[in-house]
């Protein structure tokens, strides 16, 4: 007769007359050699299993509120447990965040607010929780951190938390120095002394250089071509060219860093005189609008006062009034381009991300909203009105400007020699039609 084994773990045995042990159920187990019976698995515990020799814990988001569990019971959606062997709901914790007593699981590609998951958005980093961080070339305040605005130009904006700037810059976005301070390409530079002396010998030359240029520009004209007027030609038309390109840099358009300085260099000749320090003189957006806009305007009513002044100068140095025009009409003719730009720069605005719209040269003025907007919106049309009736005056000379050289008008001839005496007489119409395009590029951008 064969002896009587014991039960292996796993196993039990019940009754003395068995010819084999019968395996542990699911929810039990049994760890000793020779078991009668298996031990439940306790709260918290749970053997998936028959013959299971030790119960396993319930694992994180999961709970096993009774004895003698096979699987535990799954945390509600949007809840886990933050320890493992958990026995009751209670134990479960909301992932998200909790909304008049449900819990709301936003995904990483959104972000909470008030009981509902909002989509992004440009300009924004979210990972479901109720803050965001700035993508590098936008900003947000920090107070608003998910109204945000884009940057013009983007390095001034970081990124990261809201109400981050570059360097030392303020505002929204970003926009300027502090008071005293300019910027320039290291960040914001202190103004020194030699920033205001610098404009005010500026302005000092400017005045010098008006009555100068008056005779320069009226000097005796032949009929070969002489070096100042092949000089003063090629000037114009360099200064045309400079003008266009500092222009076409205000495309918004990342352009390659290789040919971005040479867009900053240009700036100045679209007299964008913050790109040079003019922060130092006129920290505010409106006053150095202003002063830009008066710049053309002062030099036509100097040289004006030019005119009386000569007057006291011997006879051969007097300004007569059809060459007076003539200058007059070529200072406005070279800055066209410049002044159709500053005037139409209070309507040249962007769209933020937050849907307000920006000023494309001063992005903290926001359009027909901030109060700095108006007077450089009304200013802005005085110009654009000005460079209008400019052009229909230059038009209605080239119209009839024939019958006027027929008829020997020798003063309309000289006040409009800054339209006609480049051309042959057969092409006179030139500098006033086929240059409508080129003058009309601040308008078309």
């Amino acid at each position: 007769m064969a002896e009587c084994q014991p039960c292996d773990v796993g196993t039990y045995a019940n009754d003395s007359s068995m010819a084999s042990c019968r395996p542990c159920s699911a929810g039990s187990y049994s760890n000793v050699l020779g078991a009668d019976s298996c031990e439940s698995c306790t709260p918290g515990f749970y053997a998936n299993d028959t013959s299971s020799t030790a119960c396993d814990t319930c694992p994180l988001g999961r709970y096993g509120p009774q004895k003698g569990l096979a699987e535990c019971e799954e945390c509600p959606p949007g809840r886990t447990t933050g320890f493992s062997a958990a026995i009751t709901e209670d134990a479960c914790q909301c992932q998200g965040h909790l909304y008049q007593g449900q819990c709301i699981v936003c995904p990483g590609t959104s972000r909470y607010e008030e009981g509902t998951c909002i989509g992004c958005g440009e300009g924004l980093i979210c990972n479901g929780s109720r803050t965001a961080e700035i993508v590098s070339g936008y900003f947000s305040e920090a107070t608003s951190p998910f109204s945000v605005y884009k940057c013009l130009p983007g390095e001034t904006c970081p990124g990261g938390l809201p109400g981050t700037c570059a360097d030392e810059l303020i505002g929204v976005p970003c926009t300027h120095c502090p008071d005293g301070k300019s910027w320039d390409t290291d960040g914001c530079a202190e103004c020194t002394p030699f920033s205001l002396v610098g404009w005010i010998f500026a302005a000092l030359f400017g005045m010098a250089a008006v009555p100068t240029l008056y005779y320069m520009m009226n000097m005796r004209q032949t009929a070969k071509a002489t070096t100042m007027l092949a000089t003063s030609c090629a000037l114009a038309m360099t200064i045309s060219m400079v003008q266009n390109v500092g222009i076409v840099g205000y495309i918004s358009f990342s352009w390659p860093s290789e040919l971005q300085w040479m867009f900053d260099l240009m700036s100045v000749f679209t007299l964008d005189l913050q790109a040079v320090g003019f922060d130092c003189v006129s920290s505010s957006p409106v006053s150095g609008y202003m002063m830009t806009s008066a710049m053309l305007p002062c030099a036509l009513v100097w040289l004006f006062i030019c005119h009386f002044l000569s007057r006291l100068l011997p006879t051969r140095w007097r300004f007569e009034s059809g060459k007076l025009i003539s200058t007059m009409g070529q200072f406005i003719q070279v800055t066209f381009t410049i002044y159709s730009k500053i005037s139409l720069s209070p309507m040249m605005c962007y769209t933020h991300p937050n849907g307000k719209s920006g000023m494309l040269e001063h992005n903290g003025i926001f359009c027909f909203e901030s109060e700095e907007h108006t007077p450089m919106f009304l200013v802005g049309i005085l110009l654009l009105a000005g460079m209008i009736c400019f052009y229909s005056l230059a038009i209605w000379a080239t119209v009839v400007a024939p019958k006027k050289a027929a008829a020997g008008d020798g003063w309309f001839l000289a006040a409009t020699r800054f339209l006609l005496f480049r051309f042959r007489t057969d092409v006179w119409w030139f500098g006033t039609f086929m240059r409508l395009g080129t003058r009309l590029l601040a308008g078309m951008l």
